[in-house]
């Protein structure tokens, strides 16, 4: 299978790589800095994406063709000053969900840093639309 995987770099993200290399899968990372994945992997496959910016659809449509399936595990814990959290955890993923659906692809898996506590820093400020 041809997975698009987001956050490969991650704390999560890179288990996932190499447990899904380990299992046979052809993987396509998508991350902000595709050098220091694809030195993991057996030949360069990563894309660019930065989730800051990636936030409509046609952002992802090209990063989805030949693609099976999707797993999102892109994530902060904290904003920064150049990292959004409303875009990484809301904005991004709705457009590539959204772009899923256009591309026909049915099997996504999201993973999500975000808490359920309205206190919480990494607690999105609009309801997720999903």
């Amino acid at each position: 299978m041809r997975i698009l995987l987001t956050g490969a770099n991650g704390f999560i993200g890179r288990y996932l790589l190499s447990a899904l290399i380990g299992a046979g899968h052809a993987v396509v990372p998508a991350v902000r800095r595709p050098a220091e994945t694809d030195r993991l992997l057996p030949r360069p496959a990563s894309v660019r994406v930065d989730f800051n910016r990636a936030t409509r659809p046609e952002d992802w449509l090209p990063h989805l063709e030949g693609i099976d399936a999707v797993i999102n595990c892109a994530g902060i814990l904290q904003g920064r000053r150049c990292q959004s959290i409303d875009a990484i955890h809301v904005a991004a993923p709705v457009a590539l969900l959204q772009a899923c659906r256009k591309a026909g692809i049915t099997r996504v898996i999201q993973i999500s840093a975000i808490s359920a506590e309205m206190e919480a820093v990494t607690c999105p400020r609009r309801p997720m639309p999903f």
